[in-house]
């Protein structure tokens, strides 16, 4: 069950899911270690199932291509071979 900090907290990462936790832990008026703990177990709990990027409407969206390289169940990203499609740049 989710309380109000855990919305808020939702909320929060909605606008700007790369906010450090401690911007997040001064915007929400807890500690740091509130904030990630919380951040943890709504992963843990597949409540977040991923952090993404929203996209300028002035980005030509057929044009990108990205590959996934986190392992959600150790949560490290892991190392994939070099697409020779995708470049650099």
């Amino acid at each position: 069950m989710l309380d109000d900090l855990d919305h808020r907290l939702i909320a929060a990462l909605r606008v700007d899911s790369r906010s450090p936790v401690a911007a997040l832990a001064r915007e929400l008026g807890v500690n740091r270690s509130t904030v990630a703990a919380r951040i943890e177990r709504l992963r843990d709990s597949g409540v977040i199932e991923a952090f993404t990027i929203q996209l300028s409407n002035d980005v030509d969206r057929d044009a990108i291509r990205g590959v996934d390289g986190f392992d959600r169940t150790e949560r490290r990203p892991r190392r994939r071979a070099r697409d020779p499609g995708l470049s650099r740049g």
